[in-house]
């Protein structure tokens, strides 16, 4: 296992090296639209959201049609040449299931480009449903599925299946639409696997994960978090222990560690640290208000 971390390791070095200067010039200009675009509309007090958003409507609203010039601008890119897509999904703060959707090809001067071009919400995770998903970008910027040269997801079976699997499904269309399983997944799953070896790493992190199950168990508690989180940062910053400027003491709250998201596991603890003494009060309010022993038995 360790030969494999490592070889993992040199090649998402390998990777991170080879980024051009102009490739990472262009993914934070892309970046910076976005934010361009949200500020604007913002500073503005222009409405973000359109009445109708479907991808039917002539008017998505302001937000959704100044991304179109940029997807515009890529759809353009690609002209009629081979592509890879890299799809990866997770449900958002509202519980909805997400697909992004991204596309890696070379463009008229030789740079491979990895370029963000949709965000797609699906009902369910079912590989006919993804390939729909998917199947319907494509056919909106008219791109062509047999121009499809890879496919990289992570190792889940609705993903990698080798039957009923969205890459096989995709397969069967395009037989040159190889799979590659995500490599930063792959690491991923083995530090997990490594880490449940050891009793108490595996120990803490389902202690780490029972509090906040417990903490975030109703909207009451997360409020409860929240005002003691500010609290505590404005008693930190009477006593000087805490600078003070632009973004900084963000009302925070606890981070859930996802085993197929590899810093997840990092920020976990992070938020835990810097949430420590809020997080005690919460449970504390817990103890002190629970009617039901099973409660205050938890906390």
């Amino acid at each position: 296992m360790c030969k494999d971390l490592k070889s993992h390791t040199l090649h998402l070095q390998r990777v991170v090296n080879h980024f051009t200067t102009e490739q990472i010039a262009s993914n934070r200009l892309q970046l910076k639209a976005s934010i361009f675009i949200v500020r604007y509309l913002a500073f503005q007090a222009i409405a973000f959201r359109g009445q109708d958003e479907s991808f039917s409507s002539l008017n998505r609203g302001n937000f959704f049609e100044s991304l179109a010039k940029l997807k515009k601008a890529i759809r353009e890119e690609i002209g009629d040449a081979k592509f890879c897509i890299m799809v990866g999904e997770a449900h958002d703060e509202s519980m909805k299931e997400q697909m992004a959707v991204v596309f890696r090809y070379i463009d008229a001067e030789g740079f491979v480009k990895d370029q963000f071009l949709g965000l797609i919400h699906v009902v369910d995770t079912a590989a006919l449903i993804l390939k729909k998903g998917i199947y319907s970008l494509l056919s909106q910027h008219y791109l062509d599925i047999q121009n499809i040269r890879g496919q990289g997801y992570d190792g889940a079976n609705n993903m990698r299946g080798m039957w009923n699997g969205l890459q096989a499904l995709i397969l069967n269309d395009c037989p040159y639409a190889y799979y590659i399983h995500c490599f930063a997944h792959r690491l991923q799953l083995a530090l997990v696997k490594a880490s449940k070896q050891v009793n108490p790493i595996s120990g803490f992190f389902l202690t780490l994960l029972f509090l906040i199950k417990i903490v975030n168990a109703s909207c009451k508690r997360n409020e409860q978090l929240k005002v003691a989180n500010a609290n505590e940062i404005a008693r930190l910053i009477d006593l000087e222990e805490l600078k003070t400027g632009s973004e900084l003491n963000q009302i925070d709250t606890l981070q859930q560690p996802v085993e197929t998201c590899w810093s997840s596991h990092f920020r976990s603890v992070s938020s835990l640290l810097r949430m420590f003494t809020p997080t005690l009060e919460v449970l504390q309010n817990i103890i002190d208000d629970a009617i039901l022993g099973e409660h205050r038995a938890e906390a």
